[in-house]
């Protein structure tokens, strides 16, 4: 028999327990090791794992940032979605691009 582990991320809704989005981010093949080099993970894959697993981690969130204030600084008028914007977030092991909303015056 043949067999493989896999990562598995899953998005659960909370109430209910159902599975909402399931992404398999690495699968994993089980086979015979020549030596034991063959055994888990190498740092390059290691940092591939964390990589994507940051990504998903990062995605739902910033979808959710709601930018306060609610007013403009400078004059007080309400201010209004403006498009997105690649934001760096940067982390020990690797560097994302997050897409923000911008926002801008009304009066502009």
């Amino acid at each position: 028999m043949e067999y493989e582990l896999r990562i598995i991320v899953e998005k659960v809704d909370c109430s209910n327990g159902e599975v909402v989005k399931r992404e398999t981010l690495i699968p994993y093949e089980i086979k015979h090791p020549e030596s034991i080099l063959d055994l888990g993970l190498r740092h390059k894959e290691q940092i591939s794992l964390l990589e994507k697993v940051q990504n998903v981690l990062l995605a739902e969130p910033t979808i959710l940032i709601d930018l306060e204030p609610k007013n403009c600084s400078k004059c007080g008028g309400k201010i209004k979605k403006n498009g997105y914007k690649e934001s760096g977030f940067h982390t020990v092991f690797s560097d994302h691009q997050l897409k923000m909303q911008k926002h801008r015056c009304c009066k502009e």
